[in-house]
């Protein structure tokens, strides 16, 4: 999802798995994919001993965005914080356009 004043679902991502770990041994065997540097992880995980990541099975972008406006009137969604699951017609309807285009 692109914020304001894009307001945009750009794409989406199939989780394969989610990861726990304690926060040392995390940065250890992932740092090399986890898109953040060692001082930015730290102050991240500053607060805590365990450590989260998904593993990412899938990454799709989307040549049809989804404007806010048609995510909160057809499937009943708003701007997301982080991530949403969501709704199987929304899913059903993406691969249908992108099968087409």
């Amino acid at each position: 999802y692109s914020t304001s004043p894009n307001s945009i679902l750009v794409g989406y991502a199939v989780i394969d798995k989610v990861i726990s770990l304690p926060k040392r041994e995390m940065w250890a065997k992932h740092q090399k994919t986890l898109g953040i540097n060692k001082k930015d992880y730290n102050e991240y995980f500053s607060n805590t001993d365990i450590a989260y990541g998904y593993v990412i099975k899938e990454a799709h972008y989307l040549e049809c965005q989804i404007p806010l406006n048609i995510l909160k009137s057809q499937y009943g969604l708003t701007a997301p914080q982080s991530y949403i699951y969501p709704p199987q017609k929304l899913m059903q309807d993406i691969k249908e356009v992108s099968s087409a285009v």
